[in-house]
């Protein structure tokens, strides 16, 4: 809706228009146009249009991201001008300038000067541009208008056109036109343009420019401005920003030589290779890396613990591979996942994904890079070839949970928790003593749940090639590559580039390739950037992201060493704004989390039941973890949506209480308590609780527990009775969890986003994806994190704990 708001604003502005002014005095910036780069460029840029410059020579370049603020000075000599300045702001796919100019005369104008630019998937995009120009010497005012367009005919040619002043009032200046074509290397270090400028009586001239980028952050220009030659120079100077300078001799038929000089900061897009939707595809294969730093949820950024790459955001980039029909295949490199069993949802996340390319007849290759265990070999095992380096391993092809018991630890040191807790099972991973064995039991089914849905994926992925028993492959032993291709775990041996091999193999020709980054800039802004139609402003999705532990208060990130927090008043804020926006139809809950606080998973919940007033549908997509508080904000969502992996359940309450007397006793440390009330001390640590306190806090959390079912109930349709055996703080697999009807289907994000477009009665594949996220400030609390993290640890390790949590694990 925003370009609306802004052609309003365009009209606006040309209602309260008016008077005549004199040509001669503003053909010169209205014709010979402006901008350092284009002219130095020989002004053949209506095809190349990528930066703020667009504005003038094609509003169409305008769409996509970016911003930047620019100050140039058009005739820094005063040849001709005594101010000829512009100032620019773009922030993407909006424009604005400023443009003063007196000659020597005295003659002066001045422009304002606003543009929009729009990406279409057809190939072709288009902007318009505004001006409104002020006379000074008459006092007159006056507006006119362009219209852009600009055909992506292949990824390295471009086709650009503009007609300007088409529409206009009390401007006294002839409509012209341009046509452009412009060619250029990847990443678009060398650039050669050429086009044609009419003007109305019939004059015709030509342009023709350079672009050559000779090193990195150096770039030099040249061309012919109306057969008068010109050039340029740029130069990125660290942190500072962009120095531009360009020249044209014989400026207006005048013998002498215009000098210019420009100043810019911000995104530099023309830096980017731009890899555009073409009308004419060429097929392509994306490379993408899986793995390596990747987790759960969106990217994390940290000072010390540097990028980790969010899996919901590389699926972003795979589904865009998926669905762009330029790309034929898919090269995947696996890296190092770790051996989390929280990481095989992700995998299945992946896989699906991987299925739907080559059900859409893409071919998958991966390459599968060092040693190898169980998370990287499944999601390996979705591709239709796997090639592995002949010193290559795979291993621990199974399921293992191991715990560490604390008890020793904690008596040595002094420290010895009170637990109390609602659930039978849910104190199992939280006693430093020892496990029950019935919950020993539980969780032994957890696991093998896990490993027959691996094991069946991979039968069924990798059919006849597999020459040996899931029992000789999935026992967890060490596998040589060359002992891996001889069971038909892997088709080949060999470097990154035998991948590639494949891939050409499997396509029958040499493809072009294409990192799966550039997808990220190009493809998936149509999720951010607004409707692609106007009636696909209202067919909105929003997702909304529990993406972390669930915590009281604002959401937040350690900015020092990783790590975040979904905070409930940041959610609700969320799910207020898409409550409010009458052109979001559904929301989809995305959800990464063991649990948390039980007052902020409630809070969430109420406002989502708000949400479903506004007859808008919820839609949860599980992750690799929506358990305790993950899963009572998903429990009463339309419909809930997991992953066969996914750990979910754990319906119980538990509370950790720290008592460190013995510590202290033994650190030598005595304690003072002066207090008025009996109990004031039960939660300082120093004293165990009587029974009259314990039983206090037993009700108390038996209450949260059976509000806890009563919700689950009430979401799910399911009695209290038969609640009573799968509520005791147990957790499942997705799988399970099916079949328990705690969940309603297995599948992935893409499958949420078909079932919320269903309920929300919108086309398939018609919906645009609006996520909701905030960003925390570069310096927020970067102190007070960093000793959140060291005393978080602690208490984990330890134990210490004082607060009525829904954590799963």
């Amino acid at each position: 809706m925003i370009y609306v708001v802004f052609l309003r604003l365009v009209f606006v502005a040309i209602m309260f228009s008016f008077s005549t002014l004199h040509a001669a005095l503003v053909d010169d910036v209205l014709k010979q146009g402006y901008g350092v780069r284009p002219l130095g460029m020989g002004g053949a840029f209506t095809s190349v249009a990528d930066d703020e410059w667009s504005l003038y020579w094609n509003p169409a370049g305008l769409a996509g991201k970016g911003f930047s603020y620019v100050y140039q000075d058009h005739d820094q000599r005063n040849t001709f001008t005594s101010v000829f300045e512009t100032k620019s702001v773009y922030l993407g796919p909006f424009a604005w300038s400023n443009i003063t100019r007196t000659n020597l005369n005295g003659g002066s104008i001045e422009v304002n000067h606003y543009g929009f630019g729009r990406r279409s998937r057809n190939g072709v995009d288009w902007g318009v541009g505004y001006k409104n120009v002020s006379d000074y010497s008459t006092g007159m005012l006056g507006w006119t208008s362009d219209l852009g367009l600009l055909a992506h005919i292949l990824p390295n040619v471009d086709v650009g056109f503009v007609a300007q002043d088409i529409l206009k009032d009390r401007v006294n200046t002839a409509a012209s036109a341009r046509l452009g074509l412009s060619m250029f290397m990847p990443e678009r270090s060398f650039i050669v343009a050429a086009e044609g400028e009419y003007l109305s009586g019939g004059q015709l001239y030509p342009h023709v420019g350079i672009e050559w980028e000779v090193a990195p952050g150096l770039a030099l220009r040249g061309g012919l401005f109306r057969s008068k030659p010109s050039m340029g120079a740029s130069m990125v100077l660290p942190i500072l920003g962009d120095v531009e300078y360009a020249a044209i001799s014989n400026y207006q038929d005048s013998g002498e030589t215009v000098h210019m000089f420009g100043y810019r900061i911000g995104v530099a897009k023309r830096r980017q290779y731009r890899r555009p939707i073409t009308m004419i595809s060429q097929e392509e294969v994306v490379e993408i890396a899986l793995g390596g730093n990747m987790i759960a949820g969106k990217t994390e950024v940290s000072l010390l613990g540097g990028s980790k790459e969010g899996a919901d955001d590389l699926l972003q980039l795979l589904r865009a591979a998926v669905d762009e029909p330029s790309v034929k295949g898919i090269v995947i490199r696996v890296e190092s996942m770790g051996q989390g069993m929280g990481m095989l949802a992700l995998v299945q996340e992946f896989r699906q994904e991987i299925l739907r390319a080559r059900a859409n007849g893409k071919k998958v290759v991966a390459f599968l890079d060092g040693w190898n265990t169980l998370p990287e070999f499944y999601l390996a095992s979705a591709a239709d070839r796997i090639v592995i380096p002949e010193l290559g391993m795979i291993s621990h092809l199974g399921v293992m949970l191991q715990t560490y018991k604390l008890a020793g630890l904690q008596d040595l040191l002094g420290v010895r928790p009170q637990i109390i807790f609602h659930g039978k099972h849910k104190v199992a991973l939280f006693d430093s003593t020892d496990i029950s064995d019935e919950s020993k039991l539980q969780l032994k089914t957890v696991l093998e749940s896990l490993y027959h849905i691996v094991v069946d994926d991979v039968r069924q992925d990798r059919g006849e090639r597999l020459s040996s028993q899931p029992a000789q492959i999935f026992g967890g032993q060490f596998i040589s590559a060359k002992e891996s291709l001889k069971m038909g775990l892997v088709d080949r041996l060999g470097f990154y580039e035998v991948a590639r091999d494949e891939m050409k193999s499997l396509l029958n020709k040499e493809p072009a390739y294409l990192k799966a980054e550039y997808l990220k800039e190009f493809e998936l802004q149509f999720d951010q950037m607004g409707p692609t139609t106007i009636l696909s402003a209202f067919n909105r999705i929003a997702i909304i992201e529990i993406d972390g532990p669930i915590v009281d208060g604002e959401s937040g990130e350690n900015i020092l060493f990783g790590g975040k927090s979904v905070g409930s008043e940041t959610i609700v804020q969320q799910i207020k704004q898409a409550a409010d926006d009458i052109g979001v139809r559904a929301v989809i809950l995305r959800v990464n989390s063991p649990g948390g606080s039980a007052i902020a998973s409630q809070e969430v919940l109420e406002a989502l039941r708000k949400l479903k007033d506004r007859h808008k549908p919820v839609v949860v997509s599980m992750g690799n973890m929506a358990a305790s508080g993950g899963y009572m904000v998903s429990a009463e969502a339309d419909r809930i949506i997991a992953n066969p992996a996914t750990f979910t359940g754990s319906i119980g309450v538990v509370s950790v209480f720290p008592y460190q007397a013995d510590l202290l006793r033994k650190l030598k440390i005595d304690t003072l308590t002066l207090k008025e009330g009996d109990s004031m001390d039960a939660t300082a640590g120093t004293r165990r609780f009587t029974p009259e306190e314990r039983q206090l806090l037993q009700s108390i959390l038996d209450e949260t527990y059976d509000k806890f079912v009563e919700i689950v109930s009430n979401g799910r349709k399911i009695s209290k009775a038969d609640l009573a055996d799968v509520a005791q703080g147990q957790i499942f697999t997705g799988t399970q969890a099916l079949e328990l009807k705690l969940v309603d289907e297995l599948g992935n994000f893409q499958t949420a986003v078909n079932v919320a477009e269903a309920l929300a009665h919108i086309d398939t594949g018609k919906s645009q994806l609006m996520y909701y996220r905030t960003s925390p400030g570069l310096f927020s609390n970067l102190g007070g994190q960093a000793a959140a993290w060291f005393g978080n640890n602690i208490r984990m390790m330890l134990s210490l704990e004082p607060e009525i949590k829904f954590s799963a694990l």
